[in-house]
């Protein structure tokens, strides 16, 4: 005789709990994580938003600072998902290129023109998103 694996109710509590934990866990394998980023030091950024991606995982906002022309100056700023900004009432026409903004952020680890986003102030009408730290 072969051997017989029967199913009972603690196994199979057992492996719905197991598959539910890996369900759960599945999104963040690929989401990489906010360590890249310094907390102990914030930048602030006064410029001109070249471009707003409102998307998940991540939105960025693509800024050109005030005092400088080159291309190469512009900072990608790293803000939540999209999900979560439009329940905080941030969507695709909140912020729009041509906009000048104020953004305050923890710059990135390697050097790079790349923050991620703390406060942002548009001040020509004093809008103004605060994140939850």
């Amino acid at each position: 005789g072969g051997t017989t694996f029967r199913i009972t109710l603690p196994r199979a509590a057992a492996l719905c709990l197991a598959l539910l934990a890996l369900l759960w866990s599945a999104p963040s394998f690929g989401h990489h994580a906010l360590s890249e980023y310094d907390d102990t030091r914030v930048l602030t950024i006064d410029g001109t938003l070249s471009e707003i991606r409102i998307k998940n995982p991540h939105s960025t906002l693509t800024i050109q600072p005030q005092d400088r022309g080159k291309s190469s100056d512009r900072w990608t700023v790293e803000w939540l998902a999209a999900l979560v900004l439009r329940k905080e009432g941030v969507d695709t026409t909140t912020l729009k290129p041509g906009d000048r903004l104020v953004v305050t952020g923890n710059p990135a680890r390697d050097q790079t023109h790349r923050v991620w986003l703390r406060t942002v102030t548009r001040p020509g009408d004093g809008w103004t998103w605060t994140g939850k730290f």
